[in-house]
């Protein structure tokens, strides 16, 4: 299998001899195209190519046949995806000429009839978008598909906030974690690891009944992930034996 055209060199250890040749599957007689020992064809398709050699006075060699297979190479995305401030000049290519890149931005499988650009062509991305591209070339195979996703924005979600701030209690504390950005989801963390996508998910007050930091982070839609919001809550009361109380009291 090749990603570009390929000129193939025919030879013949007998000198003088003539080597014939097809593409279309059949097996070569002397009236069609020959080369000379060294001579060059070029494949610009996948073809089955076929030889025999001849020489007068001699009996024909056997048939070699030869497949060769050519498929678009895989596209290449620069810059690949990310978080970005703004938008994005994107540049697909493939190491095929004259094959055609198609693409979609909604994370669907490209087809030959998509949107298409040129190897080396630009797109911009100016909204979170997730960028699928597909090679296609008439009687290649279709190239292998590239995606990358790209979350574009000019500001930043709002850092979630704790009630009750963090502190010293002695006994267990329910925090309700809150972000003034409308839609936003919030994932936390209890045991010392950064807050992320796969992080869960806050849906009510997080019974802290341990001493232990409680890390919360925001992501929204079309926004970069927020800071990071971090606070020890220490509970002294899972350490300490309350005191002992009296009833009735003294008298």
């Amino acid at each position: 299998t090749y990603y570009v055209p390929q000129t193939i060199t025919l030879t013949c250890s007998l000198a003088g001899a003539q080597i014939h040749y097809t593409t279309n599957g059949m097996d070569p007689t002397e009236s069609d195209p020959s080369v000379a020992s060294g001579g060059t064809l070029v494949v610009d398709a996948g073809t089955t190519v076929k030889a025999n050699a001849w020489k007068i006075g001699w009996t024909a060699s056997t048939t070699r046949s030869q497949t060769y297979t050519l498929k678009v190479g895989a596209p290449v995305i620069s810059p690949g995806g990310g978080a970005y401030p703004d938008a994005q000049i994107v540049t697909i290519s493939t190491a095929t000429p004259g094959a055609s890149l198609a693409y979609t931005l909604d994370g669907s499988e490209p087809t030959a009839v998509r949107p298409v650009v040129a190897s080396g062509g630009t797109l911009e991305i100016d909204r979170s978008s997730t960028l699928r591209v597909k090679g296609f070339r008439l009687g290649w195979l279709d190239s292998a598909g590239a995606s990358a996703s790209y979350l574009v924005a000019a500001d930043t979600a709002s850092v979630p906030t704790f009630d009750p701030n963090p502190g010293t209690f002695v006994e267990t504390q329910l925090v309700s974690i809150a972000s003034t950005m409308p839609g936003a989801v919030i994932r936390y963390t209890t045991d010392d690891s950064e807050p992320g996508p796969d992080s869960p998910v806050y849906v009510g007050p997080v019974a802290v009944d341990i001493t232990m930091t409680l890390q919360a982070k925001a992501f929204a839609a079309g926004l970069l992930p927020s800071a990071t919001a971090s606070g020890l809550y220490e509970i002294t009361g899972s350490e300490v034996v309350a005191t002992p109380g009296f009833d009735p009291g003294p008298g």
